[in-house]
């Protein structure tokens, strides 16, 4: 409006906040402007958060369109590709870029593509999801024992998902006990959710004792017919469109109910 032209920065730091909010129109609004601004499409940062991007805002294919195009690639962009990759629970994809960053990396002999702390966590959601539990322990140790990296909560967090994904409760509370880090009630909440999905009443009982917070309540938001951005919490009493969403969730269940089979299983240690 003022009639300046941003620069690579700013778009970039734009782009982010269009990846945290999931604010689709306004990140194609903008990648419009940067196309129609000569050179600034060809600076290296603004393509990793139009990779970031796209992949946060669901559309992880125009991200791996993009980051296959990309002649020169830093750990930012594996690293963002590798975790959009994650997040669609898409674990084949993300191991296999994985394992090609470490090839490109042994052949370019370039310290810009060290895997990073938050690329292993993009390689152990893909294990945790796909429930590959001795890849997952053996990625754990590789961060450790070769790049020299030490873990921090969400890399415990996601070895006892994986854990108790792979129906391993006990070993997943063997390893939380042996964890040289103070465990989080998050930790806490995944051992208790699957020892009730596990029916392990007895386990559930003493993990049950050691949370000593409840957690906050959970929050979504979602873009609505280009009227901007719509937050509601879990059990949200108060948001102006409460009835056409309880209507959508319940026709939601039905539907599962009919063509898939899908019960409700309301576990007895819920009320965590």
């Amino acid at each position: 409006m003022e009639n300046f032209k941003p620069d690579e920065v700013t778009v970039t730091v734009a782009l982010s906040a269009c990846a945290d909010l999931g604010e689709l129109e306004t990140r194609e609004w903008i990648q419009a402007c940067v196309r129609h601004q000569k050179g600034l499409y060809t600076d290296l940062c603004l393509r990793n958060s139009l990779i970031n991007v796209y992949a946060k805002c669901g559309d992880v294919r125009a991200a791996r369109r993009l980051f296959d195009s990309l002649q020169e690639k830093d750990v930012t962009t594996w690293m963002s590709m590798i975790a959009g990759h994650a997040l669609h629970e898409q674990a084949n994809e993300a191991l296999n870029l994985f394992t090609e960053m470490k090839e490109a990396r042994k052949y370019s002999k370039s310290s810009m593509i060290v895997p990073n702390d938050v690329t292993f966590l993009g390689v152990l959601m893909s294990c945790s999801h796909a429930s590959l539990v001795e890849q997952g322990k053996h990625h754990f140790r590789s961060m450790m024992e070769d790049y020299g990296l030490k873990p921090r909560d969400p890399y415990f967090g996601c070895m006892v998902d994986l854990l108790c994904r792979a129906n391993l409760v006990k070993e997943a509370f063997d390893f939380v006990s042996k964890m040289p880090i103070c465990t989080n009630p998050v930790v806490w909440r995944t051992l208790l959710s699957a020892c009730g999905i596990d029916g392990n009443v007895e386990l559930g009982t003493q993990i049950r004792e050691q949370i000593k917070q409840r957690r906050a309540p959970g929050c979504s938001s979602i873009e609505v017919s280009g009227s901007g951005i719509s937050e509601f919490v879990a059990t949200d009493d108060d948001h102006p469109l409460r009835s056409e969403i309880y209507k959508v969730l319940e026709s939601l269940v039905v539907c599962m109910k009919g063509s898939y089979g899908y019960s409700l299983k309301i576990s007895c240690l819920e009320d965590c």
